[in-house]
């Protein structure tokens, strides 16, 4: 089984010290030849984002063998930042909605318990639905969470 995942095929796919090679040749030498490229495995996942390292989590979970695939030399997809000269761009996910509570756990919060890992995740509170601050210094608005808090501060 072969999962592709992200927002983008990969273009080179990490199998070991030095045995990178392009994905797409990789599945055409499995198309042509499976029996000479036989990786013992059960599921290839093509790109390690969030979806790829939770698809591979979840395989492993399953009792199945997998192999997870990247292109980048890092994983996390677009949960990494990068730098442009003297810049670091954050590109990922800045937060997470359904997460919920303990007792009434959201999906975000149900699937990290899943996958073993909400415990292992300082979380940090947003204090505020949202904060806007202009550059000309006219506005600092705060709006705070809550359906009636937010329509009670916008009257």
């Amino acid at each position: 089984v072969v999962v592709a995942t992200g927002a983008w095929l990969p273009g080179s796919a990490g199998l070991g010290e030095g045995a990178e090679m392009d994905v797409l040749e990789f599945l055409e030498a499995a198309k042509k030849a499976p029996e000479t490229l036989s990786l013992g495995t059960d599921v290839v996942v093509i790109g390690a984002g969030n979806g790829g390292l939770t698809a591979a989590i979840r395989v492993l979970q399953g009792g199945y063998s997998c192999l997870l695939l990247e292109k980048h030399n890092l994983p996390g997809g677009f949960a990494t930042s990068f730098k442009r000269g003297r810049f670091e761009f954050e590109a990922s996910l800045h937060e997470l909605n359904d997460f919920g509570s303990p007792e009434e756990p959201g999906d975000v919060r149900t699937l990290f318990c899943d996958l073993g890992i909400e415990d292992k995740i300082d979380w940090v509170r947003i204090p505020e639905a949202y904060h806007l601050i202009t550059t000309d210094k006219k506005y600092d608005c705060v709006m705070p969470f809550g359906q009636q808090k937010f329509i009670d501060k916008m009257v």
